[in-house]
């Protein structure tokens, strides 16, 4: 069985799973509009109006994996740009039951200074807001 929750405030938005019973694999799929960057444990997003996004988990817990397509029909274009990123968040060992929680921020580019790289950047946005994750399997 597999039960979602999600929770809101302010800029932070914190959406949780959570699993019981065997289950062979647990994946979480996101499809971000915009230009996606990705590392261990965080992803950002840059929507095509210049708004970032930025997403948390614990990495020991999950490991994440993107696919882009290309698009070409006309109305999808409209919509989505001229491509889609799937990023899928899978739990590495994912037991008999457990959870998962991502916490999305969404962040002001006023904050982020040229100098500063994305993860540090992504980790920097997080921290400020206390926005950890929340990832845990048995």
């Amino acid at each position: 069985m597999l039960l979602q929750s999600v929770a809101c405030g302010g800029n932070l938005m914190s959406v949780g799973d959570r699993w019981e019973g065997h289950m062979e694999s647990v994946a979480a799929h996101h499809v971000p509009a915009g230009h996606v960057e990705h590392g261990s444990g965080w992803t950002t997003v840059t929507a095509p109006g210049g708004e970032w996004l930025v997403m948390h988990w614990d990495p020991r817990v999950a490991v994440a994996s993107v696919v882009h397509r290309e698009l070409d029909d006309p109305q999808l274009t409209r919509s989505w740009g001229d491509h889609l990123t799937r990023l899928t968040l899978t739990v590495r060992t994912p037991g008999d039951q457990g959870s998962v929680a991502v916490r999305w921020l969404l962040a002001d580019m006023a904050d982020r200074h040229p100098e500063e790289g994305t993860q540090r950047f992504a980790a920097a946005l997080l921290k400020k807001r206390d926005a950890t994750p929340s990832i845990s399997n048995r």
